[in-house]
């Protein structure tokens, strides 16, 4: 057997392909960052509805223009909160993440 045939013999199929390798080394970060940004969205979808719900009950009571002013700062505030907090939450995952691989890896570069 001359040796391209013997190295193509020893490379199973799943090597031949860098992008699976590729993936299923990134898959974990992939599937933490698309969950972050679902509960990202739902969240801010739900705070949505609510300030929806509670601009509508200010325009049906017929609350003043100065308090009006009051809740687009609150609305503004609370977004901002809670971006910071899932981003917050993200990358202390990301780093806990990374010292479970590092923690992992020399574990198995020791035995």
């Amino acid at each position: 057997m001359s040796e391209p045939e013997q190295m193509a013999s020893a490379v199973s199929r799943w090597q031949k392909y860098w992008w699976a390798e590729g993936w299923a080394g990134a898959r974990p970060r992939f599937i933490a960052t698309i969950t972050e940004i679902i509960a990202s969205v739902g969240l801010l979808l739900g705070l949505g509805i609510i300030f929806l719900v509670l601009r509508l009950l200010i325009v049906v009571a017929g609350v003043p223009a100065e308090d009006i002013k009051f809740f687009e700062r609150v609305d503004l505030w609370a977004v901002k909160a809670v971006s910071v907090a899932f981003s917050l939450a993200f990358v202390i995952q990301l780093g806990i993440g990374a010292i479970i691989y590092v923690l992992k890896d020399s574990i198995k570069g020791k035995s």
